[in-house]
């Protein structure tokens, strides 16, 4: 089928198929229902379709230093870039800026869209000229958590009760030292990614998980004992290494590792999670289940502080052992879920809470912004960059160690598993029963990952 480009395109590029997917594509339909076009597939899939589709505006998911060459690339192709960042949420403040921030990356920007005052502030605090470019617009991820979209969800939810019975979720956050390509890999890694303040930054951050590791580890034989007929679910973060809990806990019959499958649907079917340091800490709170943050080891330098203001704070296994008692056999969960105190303190960093959705502040904003007309220099230096990009695609098949190449492929799997039509249809067809709209919103497959939302006239 030959693909006709008629309105303006947007790119949305997915890293994480897990964390990103079901909230981007969520606002893709927000923005084809708007007029736009929307391209939407695993990261490097879109990236590798860039140079061969009309310019348009392509949504990136930080702006780290990393993106200061891809951005440079992007703007020559005749794009415009916006960007929120995916990672935005749960900072330390100077680790953000070193790690997730760049001023050259920020000034290729049309809008910037910030999840809420917090990441804003500090944004604005070390860049001033990012205030005329930063919007309070929340993440397309949270809108799945507002009670007029989470019936996304319910199904999923469901499946997984009748599957596992009753749940106690456990999130994982372990991805330095838990790494899918070993902590010494990891290491070099984020020495190569990071502009921390050196190597043993790094190393305690390493040695900081694994004193953390061991106590989640310790907690598991309880849990197993303790709750029989419940099944305590491992969920390792998209780094980690399934392997390497599963290597823990393998002995446990009700335990058991899974990585697949959106984090919401588990959080949704689980009566409590467990978490350090992590997002899902958040989106638990925001979905009315039981949180705990199990802090045995305590780092003002590691510790990120958002997640745990939300939950319950536990720092020993017996005070551990009491709260769930209390949650699970006595059903005393109202007290730990309900709080105006915790609302005010979630609406610091999170601006989509109520009001409009996320996704339809940010294309608002993204309305008056239209890819150039190219002139005729600028359509020389288009094709110049597509050149550039196929000869380096070449390069780089033949200059990849093997095993390096097979690691990394590995990762990127494991990151973004492949992404079927069917797939994409059923989230399209619950979407237009949960919120009774997009009824002409339209699919079409461009080859592997990557698909083209639209609306039909």
């Amino acid at each position: 089928m030959t693909t006709q480009y008629k309105n303006p395109l947007i790119y949305l590029p997915v890293e994480i198929k897990a964390r990103e997917f079901h909230g981007k594509l969520l606002f893709a339909l927000f923005a084809a229902e708007a007029g736009y076009d929307v391209i939407i597939g695993k990261q490097k899939e879109v990236r590798d379709k860039l140079p061969g589709m009309p310019p348009g505006i392509y949504v990136d998911k930080s702006t780290a230093r990393s993106k200061e060459k891809w951005f440079t690339r992007f703007r020559r192709l005749g794009n415009k870039l916006v960007a929120w960042d995916e990672e935005g949420l749960v900072i330390q403040e100077e680790q953000y800026i070193k790690s997730r921030f760049s001023e050259k990356s920020f000034d290729h920007l049309e809008k910037f869209f910030a999840w809420g005052p917090t990441q804003a502030e500090v944004i604005c605090k070390e860049y001033v000229p990012a205030e005329e470019k930063t919007v309070l617009a929340g993440n397309p991820r949270f809108d799945m958590l507002r009670p007029e979209v989470r019936g996304f969800y319910a199904a999923g939810a469901q499946r997984l009760r009748v599957e596992h019975g009753r749940i106690i979720l456990f999130n994982t956050n372990f991805g330095f030292f838990n790494h899918f390509r070993g902590k010494e890999k990891a290491k070099e890694i984020f020495m190569k990614s990071s502009t921390h303040k050196g190597e043993q930054f790094i190393v305690d951050w390493i040695d900081y998980q694994e004193d953390l590791f061991k106590y989640f580890t310790e907690m598991i034989p309880w849990l197993s004992d303790s709750f029989p007929d419940h099944s305590i679910i491992v969920r390792p973060h998209p780094s980690e290494s399934i392997e390497g809990w599963e290597k823990e806990v393998g002995g446990f019959s009700n335990v058991k590792v899974i990585q697949q499958g959106s984090v919401l649907e588990w959080i949704s079917a689980a009566d409590l999670m467990i978490h350090s340091n992590c997002t899902t800490g958040i989106e638990a709170f925001l979905l009315g289940v039981p949180s705990i943050a199990y802090r045995p080891v305590l780092s003002e330098k590691y510790e990120t502080k958002f997640p745990n203001d939300v939950s319950t704070n536990i720092y020993s296994l017996v005070e551990l052992q009491k709260v769930i008692n209390d949650i699970i056999i006595q059903g005393n969960t109202n007290k730990y879920t309900e709080s105006d105190v915790l609302k005010q303190t979630a609406s610091r960093y999170i601006s989509n809470i109520d009001g409009p959705l996320s996704c339809e502040t940010i294309i608002e904003h993204i309305n008056g912004i239209m890819p150039p007309c190219l002139s005729l220099g600028g359509r020389v230096v288009r094709w110049g960059q597509i050149l550039f990009d196929r000869l380096n695609q070449i390069r780089q098949r033949y200059v990849k160690n093997r095993k390096n190449h097979i690691d990394h492929v590995k990762y990127d799997e494991q990151k973004f598993p492949h992404l079927r039509r069917e797939e994409v249809d059923e989230c399209l067809h619950t979407y237009q029963n949960v919120l009774q709209r997009f009824s002409k919103v339209q699919v079409q497959n461009l080859g592997g990952t990557c698909y083209m939302i639209y609306s039909k006239k």
